[in-house]
């Protein structure tokens, strides 16, 4: 059985999926598939894998007669063989190190879950100008494991807690035994219109235990063609939500609608799915889920001043003071502030959740990123290596994990040089080199390397 399935599920949206695939295909591991499901109605990308996948590594399914996430995403689950799985976004990437860090913290723990940050990266057409391409990141070495899973859902209700969608598949990863649970229990891997919200809480629903980790192992892109790029324009979210109930066959109002006010905005849509949810989430856990509304409207006065601008402010606070009369809930003035889209701070900052954690705040215009693969290569570079800290914790792996790395750049390297793709071949094994000095192969495909772009020179 193959080790790690990458699941990309991508919609018209080539130029993206493009960059998130180059991401997976520059793991520094061999035993892992990419998935590609693609639900275009036209398929402008099956010849754009075939020119980058050097080493056979894409499984590529064009299902046109799809059209909803959820069902894109669904179909994708079903054909990954991988014991571990993982999603990412078509505007997303994965760093060349995380296949190495998936097994080393599996190896502690054995939990169902691996959760994980993601850097947050903005690509160059992202939306509101004053964030085009940066990116921001953390480092942290920090790991918990919970292993009362259900408890964490039980937090979130109650909103001592704020978990977003959860530890789903998405950029983290889900052991295959966990899936399978999942689906035999419910007929499908992911039932409701929200893929990523479903799975985080089925996910610890059934879950036998969920490490936390503070180790950085995947970007989260947002574009101006993708739906994370507008969640912070009020009105190009709202488009963006008609645009995928359409996709879902549902109404616009059912994707965020609260107590019968439909309001756009992130926090909304989480509080939709928990309320949509919590009757199934109840008879999976065996108890009941104690909402706690004030918590919830606090939610969404947060998540309405979390904006690039203020075009529909004092419209949505309207909808939240009607949320709260709905709920009996008492509005208090304190908890009621103005647009806080401060422009970027570039620079260094301590983090104030992790112990040894720094934030990293990067304008990328000028060193060379120009796209979401490029953003993690990037995060890759200023991260302490995996070598670096395996030599402080665990000196005993360090020889296997340097044997994994080298024998996937060498694969990669013959695999390029098979279509006479010298430049690229020759980073690679030069990379190589710096693992292991003494491969000796490494250095006669080098050599071959040279002597074939000498002669093409002349």
């Amino acid at each position: 059985m193959i080790k790690y399935s990458i699941i990309i599920p991508t919609k018209n949206r080539d130029v993206y999926a493009v960059e998130s695939l180059r991401s997976a295909l520059s793991l520094d591991y061999n035993d892992f598939e990419i998935i590609v499901h693609n639900c275009s109605t036209v398929d402008s990308l099956s010849d754009k894998i075939k020119a980058i996948d050097h080493c056979n590594k894409v499984k590529y399914f064009h299902r046109p007669d799809i059209s909803s996430m959820t069902k894109n995403w669904e179909e994708a689950l079903n054909q990954a063989s991988g014991q571990y799985i993982c999603v990412i976004g078509d505007d997303d990437a994965i760093l060349p190190d995380a296949l190495l860090w998936a097994d080393f913290y599996q190896s502690l723990t054995q939990a169902d879950i691996l959760r994980c940050p993601s850097a947050r990266y903005k690509w160059p057409d992202y939306p509101y100008p004053p964030r085009q391409n940066t990116i921001r990141f953390s480092t942290g070495t920090d790991a918990k494991y919970v292993e009362n899973t259900p408890s964490v859902i039980e937090n979130a209700y109650a909103y001592k807690t704020r978990i977003g969608t959860g530890p789903s598949v998405y950029r983290n990863f889900v052991s295959r035994h966990l899936l399978e649970r999942i689906k035999s229990a419910r007929g499908a891997y992911i039932l409701d219109m929200i893929p990523d919200f479903d799975s985080g809480y089925m996910n610890l629903a059934f879950a036998k235990g969920l490490l936390e980790i503070e180790r950085t192992l995947f970007v989260s892109g947002a574009g101006g063609k993708s739906q994370s790029g507008h969640i912070r324009l009020p009105q190009s979210q709202a488009e963006m939500y008609k645009s995928f109930a359409k996709d879902a066959n549902i109404k616009p109002k059912d994707v965020s609608a609260i107590e019968g006010v439909a309001i756009t905005s992130n926090a909304a849509t989480i509080i939709s799915a928990q309320l949509r949810m919590q009757p199934e989430l109840e008879k999976i856990i065996g108890k009941p889920l104690h909402f706690n509304a004030e918590g919830a409207v606090q939610y969404l006065l947060d998540s309405a001043v979390d904006r690039h601008d203020d075009s529909n402010f004092e419209a949505e606070l309207d909808q939240i003071r009607q949320i709260a009369k709905n709920w009996s809930v008492n509005l208090k003035a304190e908890s009621i502030k103005s647009i806080r889209n401060d422009p970027p701070a570039y620079g260094i900052t301590k983090s104030q959740t992790s112990a040894d954690g720094l934030i990293f705040v990067m304008n990328c215009d000028g060193i060379g990123v120009k796209n979401v693969k490029d953003a993690s290569q990037l995060v890759y570079s200023v991260l302490p290596s995996m070598q670096s800290i395996m030599t402080r914790v665990a000196p005993q792996k360090l020889g296997a994990i340097q044997s994994t790395i080298a024998k996937a750049r060498k694969t990669q390297a013959e695999a390029l040089l098979s279509r006479d793709q010298y430049e690229e071949a020759g980073i690679i094994l030069k990379s190589l080199l710096k693992v292991d000095p003494e491969d000796k192969s490494a250095w006669t495909l080098l050599k071959k390397v040279q002597e074939q772009t000498k002669s093409s020179e002349h």
